[in-house]
This record gives C-alpha cells, sequence and structure tokens, in this order.
C-alpha cells in the first residue's frame, strides 16, 4: 500500500473506533467487544508505525532525487545557493516551515533545516539573533528539536518590524501609519489632557480665577495576537519552498485580519485590546436612519464628524469605512448624473479633502436590520502603536484547534502540522477628540 491509502485507511479506521469502544465499554459488553476493541487498537498502532515509515521513505527518496549539491573541501556538501530575495513574512514562513519539519523527524534542528534546504543565510539571521539573546540572558530557549519545536523560537526584531510594514498594506490600521511606540517591558504609561486649563479676563486688581487641567492615564499593556496555521503534512514531506508560500499567505491574512478588528473594535476583556472604537470619551453620533441617504444627509453626517476635530491637528485624519458604504458613496449622483464626490473615483480615493481607507474587517450587520456598520475619521497622528519585542513561532501535531467555522479539529486526524505566530503589541490615543464615530451608517445597505 502506498502513503495515500495507508492514510485512507487509518481515517477509516479512527471513524469507527468512537462507536467500538462506547460498545466495548458499555455496561452491557461482552468479552467479543473487548476483542474487538484491543484489535483495533492494534490495527491503528500498526497502521501508524506503517505510515511513519512511508513518510520517512517519500522524503528519503524526494531528498536524493535532488541534484547533488557542490562539494567543498573535506568532503561536506554545500547546498545550492537560494538567490530569491526573501521578505520577513517569507523568513518567518520558511522558519515556521523548517521547526514543523523537525518535529516530523526530517531534521534535528530548525536551523540544520534551513542550511540543507539552501537558505543558509536565513539560518545565520535566526541563529545570530538567538545566540545574541541568550549571551545577554533575554533569551533561554535554544535552537534545539527540542525546546524549538515544543516552546517556541523568537524571531530577529528588524524582521518583525519588516513583517509590520508588510502588513500595512492589508490592514486600514497600519495604513493609517499611526505612531509606533517601542514597550521594550511590555507596558506604556503616558498622562494625556482630558481637559484643558480656562482663561478669564478681569481688572487690574481682581484675582485670577484658578484653574487647572484634568488629565487621564494613556496606559497600554501588550496583547497577544495569535496566528495559527494548519499545514498539510503532504505539503512537508514535499516541499519546504511549497510549504513556506502557503504559510506566508495565511500568516499575512490571519494576521492583518485579527489586527484590523482588534484596533478598531476589541473589546478590551479578556487578553483584548480596547479598540479606538470603543475608547469612553472619543466623538460619537449615529448618521442619518436611512440605506438611500441623499447627498445632503451624508453632507451633514460627515460634517459633524469634521467638526468634531476642531483645535486639532488633522493633517493624518483618514476616512475608515467598510466596502458596502464606500461603493454607495463612491455610486452616488447628483441631479446631473454626476458623481456626488469625484474624488472617490480616483485611485487614492479621498472624501472632504481627507483620504479614504476600507476595511472588510468591519461589521456591517449590526443594529435591528443587520444592515449597520461604522464610519470613522481617525487622526491618526494621536493613535499610539505600542509594539512589544518578540514575534515568537510554536508547532504543534497533535494538538485541536477551531477552524474558521468554530468546528474543532485534530491536527493529527487530518495530517497536519500547526504552526502558531504570536506578537504582542496594544493600542492607545492620545486626544480623545482624534476619533470622530458615526454609528448605525446603513448607507446601501
Amino acid at each position: 500500500m502506498n502513503l495515500e491509502q495507508l492514510l485512507a485507511l487509518l481515517n477509516e479506521k479512527s471513524a469507527a473506533l468512537e462507536t467500538i469502544k462506547t460498545k466495548a465499554l458499555g455496561a452491557d459488553a461482552t468479552a467479543a467487544d473487548a476483542t474487538t476493541l484491543e484489535k483495533v487498537l492494534d490495527e491503528i498502532e500498526t497502521l501508524q508505525g506503517k505510515i511513519d515509515l512511508a513518510k520517512r521513505a517519500e522524503a528519503t527518496q524526494a531528498k536524493l532525487a535532488k541534484p547533488a549539491a557542490a562539494v567543498i573541501e573535506g568532503g561536506h556538501q554545500r547546498p545550492e545557493p537560494q538567490v530569491k530575495s526573501l521578505d520577513g513574512v517569507s523568513k518567518v514562513g520558511l522558519l515556521g516551515v523548517a521547526i514543523a519539519a523537525v518535529k516530523r523527524g526530517h531534521y534535528a534542528n530548525p536551523l540544520e533545516c534551513l542550511e540543507q534546504e539552501g537558505y543558509g543565510q536565513v539560518a545565520k539571521e535566526f541563529g545570530d539573533y538567538n545566540t545574541k539573546r541568550r549571551r545577554d540572558e533575554l533569551f533561554v530557549k535554544s535552537l534545539n528539536a527540542g525546546s524549538a519545536v515544543s516552546g517556541g523560537v523568537l524571531v530577529p526584531v528588524n524582521m518583525e518590524r519588516e513583517i509590520i510594514e508588510l502588513l500595512r498594506p492589508q490592514t486600514a490600521f497600519l495604513a493609517g501609519n499611526p505612531r509606533r511606540v517601542p514597550m521594550p517591558n511590555g507596558t506604556f504609561v503616558q498622562a494625556g489632557g482630558a481637559t484643558g486649563a480656562s482663561a478669564s479676563y478681569g481688572t487690574e486688581l481682581s484675582n485670577a480665577a484658578a484653574t487647572e487641567g484634568t488629565f487621564r492615564d494613556i496606559e497600554m499593556v501588550a496583547k497577544e495576537l495569535k496566528a495559527l496555521v494548519p499545514i498539510s503534512n503532504q505539503f512537508l514531506d514535499f516541499s519546504i519552498e511549497s510549504a513556506r508560500s502557503f504559510v506566508e499567505t495565511d500568516l499575512r491574512n490571519a494576521m492583518s485580519e485579527k489586527m484590523d478588528n482588534a484596533a478598531f473594535l476589541g473589546n478590551g476583556l479578556t487578553g483584548n485590546p480596547l479598540g479606538l472604537y470603543n475608547i469612553s470619551g472619543i466623538g460619537t453620533r449615529a448618521a442619518t436612519n436611512s440605506t438611500t441617504p441623499t447627498i445632503a444627509n451624508v453632507d451633514s453626517d460627515l460634517r459633524k464628524a469634521i467638526n468634531g476635530m476642531r483645535n486639532l491637528p488633522r493633517g493624518s485624519a483618514k476616512w475608515i469605512m467598510d466596502e458596502v458604504t464606500f461603493g454607495y458613496l463612491q455610486d452616488l449622483r447628483d441631479g446631473n448624473g454626476n458623481p456626488a464626490y469625484p474624488s472617490l473615483q480616483n485611485a487614492n480615493p479621498t472624501l472632504k479633502g481627507f483620504p479614504v481607507l476600507r476595511s472588510t474587517n468591519l461589521p456591517n450587520n449590526l443594529g435591528g436590520g443587520g444592515n449597520e456598520t461604522y464610519l470613522g475619521l481617525v487622526a491618526f497622528d494621536h493613535v499610539l502603536f505600542g509594539e512589544a519585542m518578540g514575534l515568537e513561532l510554536a508547532v504543534s501535531t497533535e494538538a485541536a484547534y477551531y477552524d474558521a467555522g468554530g468546528t474543532v479539529r485534530s491536527a493529527f486526524q487530518r495530517g497536519e502540522t500547526l504552526l502558531l505566530a504570536i506578537m504582542r503589541h496594544d493600542f492607545g490615543l492620545r486626544h480623545l477628540r482624534a476619533v470622530q464615530l458615526l454609528t448605525a451608517v446603513k448607507y446601501g445597505g
């Protein structure tokens, strides 16, 4: 039998196991039931052994099928040079695949995997960084087969920053260019103005009114952004490069989607960041209660948001809206059939003089009718993005996980390896007027 047939047979046996187990362990179980259960368990164990052997054989065949690498002095083989330029996400995806390959038993440690697959320079980047971290006693997990697989591997800071830049086009929050604040210890506290002091006129000998501004604390505490990427074991057994490409795409999509949602709508509970739209004291007002508002209605709504930023530098202000709202405003026409907002037709659309950022991560099913969303005007110069050091990767072949539909999946049963990437950051706001939010927006809904 080949590997595919063995896996199919294992899935068949696993599916029948629950019924057989329930019967054999029931109150009215017979000796024959117990014997049947024992037999099935033995068959599954035997199959697992054969599958492991088949995978090792296929992996060995794949390696032998590669062209012989150049031989250097001493008889050692040198991997073919990797000429392709890799960005931060690609390198992290590559490291994740290497860790997973170690977990699959193909290599002794991730750095050896990278070197043998022709990514020696990438291996050096990770190796040098983690060696320094250990020397400074800031990083205690070594890159051996045990801890790198079960615990995690830290990614160099410059590579982590590169990942943030690569997420920017897909993330409205990052595209807004917030102020990035380092949080080396995972926290950041700063006083922010809530209300200002006041002044008054008076006669020469009259007392000046004693007034003072009030302050609020801007406190950020690093929260974990976790991206889970299931990787097919067949990918890992066949090609490190193909697995890297798969992981890179999934990692980028998962992180950008979750970050956008949390940055604007995070509830601040149970380890979640508090999103900008949920910070107490920002400007909030309801939009016109209509799915087909007129130009006058829309102008009135937008003007209220703009006026909410009076006395605040707003050169960095940008509109944040979902695709439905953007489409309605882009298609809105005046009495002569001309676009109501011509600047929305541009490649880099603007509205009332402010750039427009679109997000597919804003909900558009709010309200009693399930057709409401948000439209925000955010001055990003006053928005803080606190970044704690460290992007960590961990791998498992045994864990269970929830898929996108909320169904629990078993990585072992599905023949998958799970890659977990963890970043740590938080969001803050220097001035409350920097966020003006229109709620119950139904434009085109």
